[in-house]
């Protein structure tokens, strides 16, 4: 359990509240030791347990109850953002439209069967709907192809720059560098699109649906920089025995990195529903 005690200090300091009120962000350039230091805090963890926020509802209270929250920029630094000012980059997704997407029937290797079946996990789940054959119809229907090649997985040092618009001034997004590990779950690519997958599950059903853009953005641009390649974004979410895919439109390059809290990137997207077999 992630400690609010990591941010009491800090939302009273003078020196975030002057850069609050000026910026409308505080940026913490130096390492999270450093800063665990300077205020004298015990905390349980390392950096990513407190800047690593996977969903909206797991951003530290005392940082929501005030009107921010915090995103990390790699190598133990982060950004606080006064939400009224910087639109915060998560999502609030729907499942009520989903599409039913109906699984290929197998008459053959059930042993394989089973044991799928048997792994409750991300990794096991990602290549279970390739069996099941769940990826050419996502395909057929949002690239009109079912011709695909399963591409590159896992964890990738990146550096890149990462924008943030603000609602004084929406023309001219500050920058921040970041420099750190992103991971990717999944890739699977036709000829000129690559779809990347950001994947997450729940034994319950429910939760999931307020997933930080962060967790399928830093994945998707370390292949913005390839020529007539569309980077699609795919979220992946799993609650009890139901798969909804989240299907988002192609992935832009802005400038020199991408902006993370563009809500017109992830505001529109087409759902997709896998009920698994019992």
């Amino acid at each position: 359990m992630k400690s609010d005690n990591a941010w009491e200090k800090l939302i009273v300091d003078n020196e975030f509240k002057k850069s609050i009120e000026n910026n409308g962000y505080f940026h913490w350039k130096s390492s999270f030791q450093d800063y665990i230091q300077k205020y004298n805090l015990n905390l349980r963890g390392n950096a990513p347990d407190y800047l690593s926020i996977n969903f909206w509802s797991e951003q530290p209270s005392t940082l929501v109850n005030n009107g921010f929250y915090v995103i990390r920029l790699g190598a133990g630094s982060f950004a606080i953002f006064k939400e009224e000012r910087f639109r915060k980059p998560y999502l609030d997704l729907k499942i009520d439209n989903a599409k039913d997407i109906p699984i290929k029937q197998i008459s053959s290797h059930s042993h394989l069967q089973d044991a799928f079946n048997e792994h409750y996990n991300e990794d096991a789940n990602l290549e279970h709907l390739r069996i099941l054959g769940i990826y050419e119809e996502i395909l057929d229907q949002i690239c009109g192809t079912k011709d695909y090649r399963v591409g590159p997985r896992g964890s990738k040092k990146s550096i890149f720059k990462i924008y943030f618009k603000d609602q004084l001034n929406q023309d001219n997004p500050i920058s921040f560098d970041y420099e750190g590990q992103e991971e990717l779950d999944y890739s699977i690519w036709t000829e000129k699109e690559v779809l990347v997958f950001e994947a997450k599950q729940n034994k319950s059903n429910s939760g999931g649906l307020d997933v930080g853009w962060h967790k399928l953005a830093f994945t998707s641009q370390r292949f913005l920089k390839i020529e007539d390649l569309s980077v699609i974004p795919v979220y992946y979410l799993r609650q009890s025995q139901i798969i909804y895919l989240f299907a988002f439109p192609k992935m832009p390059s802005f400038r020199d990195g991408i902006i993370l809290n563009d809500e017109s990137q992830f505001s529109k997207y087409t759902s997709f529903k896998v009920v698994l077999p019992a």
